[in-house]
C-alpha cells in the first residue's frame, strides 16, 4: 500500500479525523508532513505516518528515499500474542510488521512501507481503529 492509500483507507474508516503536520495547526517543524488519524474527541493517534526519524527513533532507517513508517496501536496484549518475548525484528526492513521500536511497550506496531503485507495491514489498521471507536 502506497502512503496516499493508506490515508485514504484509514481516513476512510468511520469518525477517524485526519491531521498532516505543519505550520497551519501548530506542529514541530520535525513533524511537518508526518499524518495522525485519531477518533473525534481523542488526543493520542491510534494510528500514524511518519517519513523522517526522530532523535532517539532512528533505528527504521527512515533517511532512505521514499521510505515512511506506518505506526498503530493495537494494544499491549495483541502486540505479545503476534511478537512473544525474545523474538527479534529489523526496524528497517521494507514490508515486514515489528514492534514499534521506542512504543511497543503502549502496544503499538509499524511497518515500512507495507506491500505484501498490505492484507495484514488492513486487519491490524481495522483492530486499532476498533479499539478507539469502543472506547
Amino acid at each position: 500500500m502506497t502512503e496516499d492509500e493508506l490515508i485514504t483507507f484509514i481516513g476512510g474508516l468511520d469518525g477517524v479525523e485526519v491531521v498532516v503536520a505543519g505550520p497551519d495547526n501548530g506542529a514541530p517543524e520535525a513533524a511537518w508532513g508526518d499524518v495522525f488519524f485519531s477518533a473525534p474527541g481523542e488526543r493520542m493517534p491510534f494510528a500514524t505516518i511518519v517519513k523522517r526519524d526522530y532523535p532517539g527513533d532512528e533505528s527504521s532507517r527512515l533517511d532512505r528515499e521514499g521510505v515512511f513508517r506506518l505506526n498503530l496501536g493495537i494494544g499491549r496484549d495483541a502486540l505479545r500474542e503476534r511478537f512473544p518475548a525474545g523474538t527479534e525484528h529489523d526496524p528497517a526492513a521494507l514490508d515486514r510488521l515489528f514492534p514499534h521500536p521506542v512504543y511497543a511497550g503502549h502496544g503499538w506496531v509499524s511497518v515500512l512501507n507495507p506491500v505484501t503485507t498490505s492484507d495484514e495491514v488492513r486487519g491490524l489498521i481495522l483492530a486499532a481503529h476498533a479499539r478507539v471507536a469502543d472506547q
